[in-house]
C-alpha cells in the first residue's frame, strides 16, 4: 500500500500533526482526517459506519486494515476521554 502525505503549510507551524493528512483510501480519496472527523462528528462510531459513510474498503480493499486501526484508535481515545 502506498501512503501519501499532504501538509497545509499555512497552519503547520501551530501544530504540524493537525494539518498533516494521509490518504488512507486512494480509490475513494479518503484521508485519515476525514475518518476522524466523521467519527467525532457523530455520523459514525464503528468501522462499518465508516465504510458506509465514506466508502473506504469498498473497491480494492487494501485500505481496510488502516481504516480499522484509525477507527479503533479514535474510539478507544473517545472512551477514555469520556470516562474522566
Amino acid at each position: 500500500m502506498t501512503l501519501i502525505l499532504i501538509t497545509d503549510n499555512i497552519r503547520a507551524n501551530l501544530n504540524p500533526h493537525l494539518n498533516c493528512r494521509m490518504y488512507v483510501c486512494l480509490c475513494k480519496a479518503v484521508t485519515d482526517r476525514q475518518i476522524r472527523e466523521t467519527l467525532s462528528g457523530g455520523n459514525a462510531c464503528t468501522y462499518a459506519d465508516i465504510r458506509r459513510e465514506l466508502g473506504v474498503a469498498t473497491q480494492c480493499g487494501k485500505c481496510g486494515q488502516m481504516a480499522k486501526s484509525i477507527v479503533e484508535t479514535v474510539v478507544k481515545k473517545a472512551e477514555f476521554t469520556q470516562a474522566v
